[in-house]
């Protein structure tokens, strides 16, 4: 059996997005908009077409245990950071 991680990118920003609109701030709304979000705060690490494919894919596909890498990790950190949330929160762990 195979295990598959999948971010839960779409509560995630539903969250994030209730807590910036009772502060006045502008809600994300959408995947494309948090990659240009991760962008502008972390702009050498990104690149704008790779990160919204790479996050649809997380979101809709995710990866398998053996193809996890040291880039998976760093971008489920920053999306925790940037979405102030925790990682038990974004990450879905599901068994194939």
């Amino acid at each position: 059996m195979c295990t598959v991680t999948k971010l839960d990118i779409k509560t995630a920003i539903i969250l994030e997005d209730a807590r910036r609109i009772r502060k006045g701030m502008q809600p994300i709304n959408n995947i494309r908009k948090l990659s240009f979000e991760l962008i502008e705060k972390y702009p050498r690490k990104y690149k704008v077409d790779v990160l919204d494919k790479q996050l649809y894919h997380l979101h809709t596909k995710g990866v398998k245990s053996i193809d996890r890498t040291y880039r998976f990790d760093e971008i489920v950190e920053d999306l925790c950071e940037l979405l102030n949330i925790t990682k038990d929160d974004l990450v879905l762990e599901l068994d194939q």
